[in-house]
């Protein structure tokens, strides 16, 4: 195995991190690729929490693995102090990971070596790929590591991070999607927030779309989603992500969260 350091992130990594971050994602076909100005912009920010006020300064890092044949592998994080009722308070994240595949030994290296400067600051806890504390590029994919990354995963996994909880992404082509999905008699749905403001809505309002599911003046379930390009500049509405999604218990049993979500992806065409 091929001698490794580990060193403090420098400007001229930046070109070098890029390429590794588009072959490192080349198999997710659900995630655009960002370009390197953006990549740099947004790669030690977070999507929810872009203002840096929100963070321990001393908690913040950033570090490459070094090779006689170039930098093979990245990960940052950093300390959360002032959550939200989405993300508390004094919140750890490894925000992003980023590594040549085969080079495990240099991707838990660096896994433990920013997990390690996180618990010093003591939070109440750490936890990877978190969609919110992530680099707003990754969008929602950032909220899960895919099964096509299962090695990265088994490398937290060895680093002694355990599974939180395991979902099911659908990648679908909208091509074929009703463009009319009508609504259940006595229903209508309302524009919604989806409870997201400013860049973490996205890099514009337009790509950041819900809708409420009422009956009467009850709230029956909502649904939010953003487009791609919400995430990436100049993707713009290449793919359609929904977030938020959930009927409410009186009204479950009924088909309306099939209903509602045809009628949202209806609206995305």
């Amino acid at each position: 195995m091929p001698a490794f350091t580990i060193r403090p992130l420098r400007d001229s990594d930046y070109p070098v991190l890029h390429s590794l971050y588009l072959e490192q994602t080349s198999v997710l076909p659900h995630l655009p690729k960002v370009r390197a100005r953006q990549f740099r912009e947004h790669l030690l920010t977070s999507r929810l929490f872009p203002d840096p006020k929100h963070f321990d300064t001393d908690a913040e890092t950033a570090l490459v693995v070094e090779r006689s044949d170039g930098v093979v592998a990245f990960a940052s994080g950093g300390l959360l102090r002032h959550g939200d009722y989405v993300v508390g308070s004094n919140f750890g994240c490894l925000r992003t990971v980023i590594a040549r595949k085969g080079c495990r030994a240099e991707a838990r290296a660096v896994i433990r070596a920013v997990t390690d400067h996180i618990e010093a600051t003591e939070p109440a806890h750490v936890e990877a790929f978190n969609s919110c504390l992530a680099p707003t590029f990754t969008g929602e994919a950032a909220g899960y590591l895919s099964t096509q990354l299962g090695w990265l995963g088994q490398c937290l996994l060895d680093e002694g991070f355990e599974i939180k909880e395991k979902t099911f992404r659908m990648v679908a082509d909208l091509k074929g999607c009703p463009t009319d999905a009508p609504l259940p008699d006595g229903f209508r749905v309302e524009q919604m927030d989806t409870r997201v403001k400013g860049e973490v809505a996205g890099l514009s309002p337009e790509y950041n779309v819900g809708y409420m599911l009422m009956e009467g003046d009850s709230e029956a379930g909502w649904c939010g989603n953003f487009y791609s390009g919400a995430f990436v500049r100049g993707s713009g509405k290449r793919y359609f992500h929904t977030h938020w999604f959930t009927i409410f218990e009186a009204y479950r049993g009924r088909n309306l969260g099939r209903q509602l979500l045809a009628w949202s992806l209806a609206q995305a065409k």
